[in-house]
This record gives C-alpha cells, sequence and structure tokens, in this order.
C-alpha cells in the first residue's frame, strides 16, 4: 500500500505540480530569446548526463553480475556523484523552469503583480521540492539505505563521493 501511496503522490507532482513551467513555456511569444535557447540546450545536456549515467551503471550491474561480485558502481559519472541520474533529472526540471522564465517575464506587465510574484515563487519552489523529492523522499535517502545493506564497499563510497552535485572526490584519512 506504501508503494501506491508513493506512485501517487509522484503522479500528482508529475501532473499538477511539475507541469506548470512546461504550460508556462507553451504560451510565449513568436520566436527564442537567448534564455529560451540555453534553457532547451541545458535540458539536451542534462538529458544526455542522465541516461549516460543510467547507460553506465547498467552496463557496471550487468558486469559484476556476471562476474558474481556485489560492489558499488563507481565509474564514470557515478564517480563524481552517488546519484548523477537523479543530479541530471532535476537539471532538466530546472531548465523547464529556465525555459518558462521568459513567458512570465513577457507577461509580468498584464497580469497584477502578486499574480508574478506568486507564479515566480512557485517555480523556486518546484525546483526546490524535486530537489528534496529526489533526494530525501523517493530518491538517494532510501536507494542508499538498501545499497548499504546490499554492497559492503558502499559506505566507503559514501565517504569519499558527493551525494547529489558532482564534484570532486574527498580524500579519507584512514
Amino acid at each position: 500500500m506504501s508503494l501506491q501511496v508513493e506512485i501517487m503522490v509522484q503522479c500528482g507532482a508529475n501532473i499538477a505540480v511539475l507541469a506548470v513551467p512546461a504550460a508556462l513555456a507553451t504560451v510565449r511569444p513568436a520566436g527564442l530569446d537567448v534564455v529560451s535557447v540555453a534553457a532547451i540546450a541545458l535540458w539536451a545536456v542534462f538529458w544526455v548526463f542522465e541516461s549516460v549515467a543510467d547507460l553506465q551503471k547498467a552496463r557496471f550491474a550487468d558486469r559484476t553480475r556476471r562476474d558474481g561480485a556485489r560492489r558499488t558502481c563507481d565509474v564514470g559519472l557515478w564517480r563524481y556523484s552517488r546519484h548523477p541520474n537523479y543530479f541530471g533529472q532535476w537539471m532538466q526540471w530546472s531548465s523547464l523552469i529556465l525555459l518558462s522564465l521568459p513567458v512570465l517575464i513577457d507577461r509580468w506587465p498584464h497580469h497584477h503583480i502578486v499574480f508574478g510574484l506568486l507564479t515566480a515563487l512557485a517555480l523556486a519552489w518546484i525546483s526546490w521540492t524535486t530537489y528534496n523529492m529526489l533526494v530525501h523522499y523517493t530518491g538517494a535517502v532510501p536507494a542508499e539505505y538498501f545499497s548499504r545493506q546490499r554492497r559492503p564497499d558502499y559506505i566507503r563510497y559514501q565517504r569519499i563521493t558527493n551525494r547529489f552535485f558532482p564534484g570532486p572526490r574527498r580524500i579519507t584519512h584512514q
């Protein structure tokens, strides 16, 4: 039952909340401005980023399964983040928010200032909520709980690898 509730929460977020930037982006004036082009390019880059991370992990899992080993994927993008696929997904949503900003700015003079401010705050809230969902609610924290139980090397991986934002590995003194 709890899995069904989790699925429904995600469906509700996707239908109601995460659709807002996409809906705003569809009512844009003719032509693309620099911000819109940058947002589309960022979305594409992070779609590739997420896809590469998923592919790297699948290949690593196949290889370790054939070897009969239980090891943590720490190659490619997984060397720089414990959840590069979640990071790529969050950046895709953030790129859609960026894509909707020119529309918000274009429409701002035609609506009451409160509407514009609430919309801008809602867009920031979407990015924050998506981050929290991917890290704390449905993503990283639950995944890491099970990874620690299944893979003996995962605790070391947690110590040296950033959880969400890609970056250089931390040096640990053992």
